[in-house]
């Protein structure tokens, strides 16, 4: 009886399984169909609507690029028609320049041969010990590095000023020069390379030596102070410093960055915008309005409505004018404080004391160096005083300081728009008469060392080696004045010419090596 049973219930369940099961399978089939049915439509609806946007993408595209081609095309076409014609311009300009340079370089050495002698004018470092003499190393400096440099970097500059700006008319009013070795249009319009052939003028100088052997003079005390170390170990922890953002309005001392527009009348005007701007707030970057204006003011934009100031540029003076500022930080700047573990962390020393002992040596060293190149030129300074000059001296040296004088106002009219005494003005706060009295005392220095090294050097029979007349010829014509191979240097100097430069540069520097060498110096 049970067996029955619950073969009957087995059974039941049998089909109620297979009939759930039947009905599952209806039911994913049907449901599946009609995914199936809504894929499909959503498929064909994607593509539909995909094909559509392509295209209508592609119109724009098409369409902007046509557009944005044309105008291309048209700016690009102007570009290079102005193009051709500024590298026409600055070839051709170019080109004038090097043979002008050259030439100009060329004769210069020939007359005047102490500008290839390191001796005579000496490189070292001088300038920061001014005093009258070391005033004057500092225009001996300028012409060696100028003459270094000029062939190359004036084919660079030539790019940036028109060939009208270069030809400078003479400075007239310094009467007292009285001859003129080079015209004018040689120096700025001569690509004749015979020119360089041409002979140039030859002074009748005489020389009386004096003692130039057992100079004796004092070495100067290198006294280090700790000012002085002070000095290089607030630089050394000052370079560690870093910007930090303060997170509240600016205040007058902070670091700011800001970018800027102005309008006048509601219209930007010309000089009013600028970006990415870095100032400390009162320090007077802007005027003093504009500065007030940012005090208080937090990162964003921000609008001031101001005045210039009355005694402002000519055309903007006590005119209202509206900036839009955007402050895009403000920062302070945090200097770390120094200790051992700082000199450690940044030094190959361990400790404060150790660093300062290496300072010290380091500043002991550099003006030793100092020293020697001021002993070395009073030395030669001496040997001169010491000998007597006649003839036509002095016309030689007013030779060479018009030379300077002129190269100089053409260097910084070409460069700045300035004269050469404007130039030395601003770079070293030099007055006209102390600029003319150091062209002067540098021009009679540089005339009567080399005359007097060209008389030591006979007196004494200085001589030569192949060797030696080899490197100066290479220090001379290649490293010096920038040619690449001996022929080129003959196509512009006869044998004799070049001879003439080697050796006296050879001999002057011995002489000078030989007058250092024997002087008694108290150390």
């Amino acid at each position: 009886m049970d067996e029955d049973l619950l073969k009957e219930t087995a059974d039941k369940a049998e089909d109620a399984v297979s009939g759930a099961v039947d009905g599952v399978t209806e039911a994913a089939e049907e449901t599946a169909g009609k995914a199936a049915e809504v894929a499909e439509a959503a498929n064909v609806k994607i593509t539909e609507t995909a094909t559509e946007a392509a295209e209508a993408v592609n119109e724009g595209i098409t369409e902007t690029v046509a557009v944005a081609a044309e105008a291309a095309s048209e700016e690009v076409t102007e570009a290079v028609a102005v193009a051709e014609a500024a590298s026409e311009e600055i070839t051709e300009t170019a080109a004038e320049t090097v043979e002008t340079v050259k030439e100009e370089t060329l004769r210069t050495v020939t007359e005047t041969t102490d500008t290839v002698n390191e001796g005579v004018f000496d490189s070292g470092r001088v300038i920061e010990k001014a005093s009258a003499r070391t005033t004057a190393v500092l225009i001996s400096i300028i012409v060696v590095l100028v003459a270094l440099i000029v062939i190359f970097g004036v084919i660079i500059f030539k790019q940036y000023f028109d060939k009208k700006d270069t030809q400078i008319e003479p400075d007239n009013s310094r009467t007292e020069v009285t001859a003129v070795p080079v015209a004018e249009e040689e120096i700025t319009d001569n690509t004749d390379n015979t020119d360089v052939q041409q002979p140039v003028k030859e002074y009748d100088v005489t020389v009386e030596l004096g003692q130039y052997k057992g100079l004796e003079i004092d070495f100067p005390e290198i006294n280090i102070t700790e000012e002085e170390i002070d000095d290089m170990v607030d630089e050394f922890v000052e370079d560690l410093a870093e910007e930090v953002p303060v997170g509240r309005p600016a205040e007058n001392g902070d670091n700011m960055n800001i970018d800027y527009v102005g309008y006048m009348d509601g219209e930007e005007f010309e000089g009013g915008k600028d970006e990415d701007v870095d100032l400390v707030l009162g320090d007077g970057h802007f005027f003093d309005a504009f500065e007030e204006g940012l005090v208080g003011k937090d990162l964003g934009e921000h609008t001031l409505e101001l005045n210039f100031p009355d005694d402002y540029y000519e055309d903007l003076a006590g005119k209202p004018v509206t900036f839009v500022v955007t402050i895009n930080s403000i920062t302070q700047t945090e200097i770390p404080e120094l200790s051992d573990e700082l000199v450690a962390e940044n030094t190959e020393y361990s400790t404060i004391a150790e660093y300062r002992a290496y300072i010290k040596g380091e500043l002991e060293e550099e003006a030793r160096e100092e020293a020697e190149d001021r002993i070395n030129r009073d030395i030669l300074y001496m040997a001169i005083d010491n000998a007597t000059f006649g003839g036509e001296i002095d016309e030689e040296i007013n030779d060479l300081a018009l030379q300077y004088f002129n190269y100089y106002d053409q260097m910084a009219q070409a460069y700045y728009g300035m004269t050469g005494a404007q130039m030395f003005n601003s770079f070293y706060g030099m007055s006209e008469a102390d600029y003319d009295a150091t062209i002067r005392e540098e021009s009679s220095y540089s005339v009567k060392a080399q005359r007097l090294l060209d008389k030591v050097a006979d007196a004494e029979n200085i001589a030569y080696t192949e060797e030696e007349y080899k490197t100066e010829f290479e220090e001379i014509f290649f490293s010096y004045y920038g040619f690449t191979e001996e022929a080129e240097v003959k196509e512009q100097l006869s044998d004799e010419e070049i001879d003439k430069i080697v050796i006296s540069s050879i001999k002057q520097r011995k002489a000078q090596d030989l007058i250092i060498d024997n002087a008694v110096i108290h150390r």
